[in-house]
């Protein structure tokens, strides 16, 4: 991850400690920069959604973590095992 995404966004920084166990606020800010960056994504997210300081609510990070594992499968053209609330709470 470090590899590949490091060569693409900035910042964050992608240190083994944020991929490890990732936080919500950190998910989001690597999302949007990808999404900022290369246009992968691009349209899947409202304005609120790309809006940190409105990620308030888990159900809010629930439907935001779903659009981008739903991005990411149908790329792939396979489903990833992801643990959602684990995500939206940073433990997966």
């Amino acid at each position: 991850t470090q590899a590949t995404l490091g060569t693409i966004i900035d910042r964050p920084r992608l240190t083994e400690a944020l991929l490890s166990k990732p936080p919500f606020h950190f998910v989001h800010t690597v999302i949007c920069a990808l999404v900022a960056k290369t246009g992968f994504g691009n349209g899947l997210y409202s304005p609120e959604e790309l809006n940190l300081k409105l990620m308030l609510h888990r159900r809010v990070r629930l439907v935001f973590l779903a659009k981008a594992v739903a991005l990411v499968n149908a790329a792939l053209g396979r489903a990833c095992a992801v643990d959602l609330c684990g995500a939206a709470d940073g433990a997966d």
